[in-house]
């Protein structure tokens, strides 16, 4: 889920726009988002459906909503005239499929898309730079805030199964059937609601946490590529690199290699 881990990596801000329209009954726009979005609510209140969920924005309040969701419904029931801020931006990472509300949490949250949109806008030199700071500052304040507010309730079933993950992700025998166990729930629900919150299925997302681990350990340079993969919990060292060339591109002998080269011209 958005803001569940502790990095994801801005590749790029599009655009940032302030936006205000006429007051009408509905606002009617494209499903298929072509970058993702995170909104702040200046004023005003409003009914937002998007792709099945229908949310309830207020000055203040946040939302995220994801790219590429062909055929989606969206649209915006006003019921009273408001304007936003709207930041147009693309990760190195997959972001989840579903739309996030962030209901308001600090009055600084609206000076800092103002700092940023005004930033934007002036194009001095640089300006992007500046812009990509201020909209980090904008990602650690939801953050630091979003403990407090229930984003999805039914997400709260996957929260000994995530527990489970994070502690046993990167040892040999991990147990996938484990997972739809400790939720509570059956095994078909539990693969859809997982795929819903993290955009794919446990045994994908399990495999991203050992490669990324794998990644980190070969770029120290400390360890051999068949520690590398006892570490990680493969089972042996030609099916570590047989996923690890699957998922990086490479084996890992040779992202060890580049990785050293790159440490040596700096």
């Amino acid at each position: 889920m958005f803001f569940e881990g502790e990095r994801f990596n801005i590749s790029q801000i599009v655009s940032v726009a302030r936006y205000e329209p006429l007051l009408e009954k509905k606002d009617i726009y494209h499903g298929c988002l072509p970058t993702y979005e995170l909104i702040y609510y200046i004023k005003g209140s409003t009914y937002l459906t998007f792709n099945g969920y229908r949310i309830h924005m207020n000055a203040g309040d946040v939302l995220y909503l994801p790219k590429g969701i062909i055929n989606a419904d969206y649209y915006v029931d006003i019921i009273e005239k408001f304007s936003l801020y709207d930041v147009y931006f693309d990760t190195a990472e997959q972001m989840p499929q579903v739309p996030v509300h962030i209901p308001a949490v600090t009055c600084e949250l609206g000076d800092i898309y103002k700092k940023l949109y005004n930033e934007w806008l002036s194009k001095r030199d640089g300006y992007y730079f500046k812009s990509i700071q201020n909209f980090y500052r904008i990602l650690e304040l939801l953050k630091k805030q979003r403990q407090k507010y229930n984003i999805n309730a039914r997400f709260k079933h996957l929260a000994a199964a995530e527990e489970y993950i994070s502690c046993h992700y990167y040892k040999t025998g991990f147990d996938y059937e484990k997972l739809h166990g400790l939720s509570g729930l059956s095994y078909s629900y539990f693969n859809k609601l997982f795929n819903d919150k993290y955009g794919m299925p446990p045994v994908k997302y399990v495999t991203r946490l050992k490669i990324k681990r794998a990644c980190e350990l070969l770029i120290s340079g400390t360890f051999t590529i068949t520690q590398v993969s006892e570490m990680c919990g493969f089972e042996n060292v030609y099916y570590f690199s047989n996923v690890f060339a699957k998922n990086m591109g490479m084996p890992p002998g040779k992202f060890k290699n580049l990785s050293t080269l790159k440490s040596n011209e700096k």
